[in-house]
């Protein structure tokens, strides 16, 4: 009982210091552009291979996506990201992946989210992947939106992301148990801005989350 105790604690600690690097990542992001595209696509293995997959292949396979993110062009204009891996009985390894682009040059979220599954699909698994586009049909799926276009002064889809933030930090304990590596990880944080923010002006500096910072 004291060690799942313990467990238990960690988790939590750990789940409060992720939300406080995604926040601090996103009210950055905010600070230098008006207008993030934010993308989520759920990364994971056919039926077939996800019982063979470990978590080593796991592994190099979201390491292979992300050094792409300096070189394909698809992500071109991408500025920050984070990722969450998961484990489940029936689907086996799986990341949540969360993309924020500069919404000024990427206009075609719900195409660039399947893009970037297929690149995972075909390239990067040689056909044992699989994703999920989470943009499609944004707007019906989810009561807090959070996928799409965010404005600085979008506090409804800012509410969304703050949930999706909560969410997407949250430690998972299967995957905690099953690995020794990190579950969970964001990009680095923007240099400060020198001048003024791309995009138009702010009226108000108001933050991008609802909520507290210590869930």
């Amino acid at each position: 009982m004291a060690i799942d105790t313990y467990e238990c604690n960690r988790n939590r600690r750990n789940s409060r210091n992720n939300y406080q690097r995604l926040y601090e990542l996103i009210s950055a992001l905010f600070q230098r552009h008006s207008r993030l595209q934010v993308l989520r696509v759920d990364l994971s293995y056919t039926e077939y291979d996800s019982p063979h997959i470990d978590y080593e292949t796991a592994r190099h396979h979201r390491e292979q996506l992300c050094r792409m993110f300096t070189t394909h062009p698809l992500f071109t204009h991408l500025l920050g990201y984070a990722w969450k891996l998961e484990w489940q009985p029936k689907k086996g390894f799986h990341y949540h992946m969360l993309f924020f682009f500069d919404g000024h040059q990427c206009r075609e979220d719900i195409t660039q989210a399947r893009l970037i599954g297929e690149l995972w699909t075909q390239s990067v698994t040689g056909g044992q992947g699989l994703y999920y586009n989470c943009n499609l049909d944004a707007d019906k799926k989810y009561r807090y939106n959070a996928m799409g276009p965010t404005e600085y002064h979008d506090f409804e889809k800012q509410r969304g992301l703050d949930k999706l933030a909560r969410y997407l930090t949250k430690i998972d304990e299967y995957a905690a148990m099953l690995v020794t590596g990190r579950t969970f990880q964001t990009s680095r944080m923007p240099t400060p801005p020198e001048g003024p923010r791309v995009g138009r002006p702010r009226q108000s500096e108001a933050a991008w989350s609802y909520g507290d910072v210590n869930p």
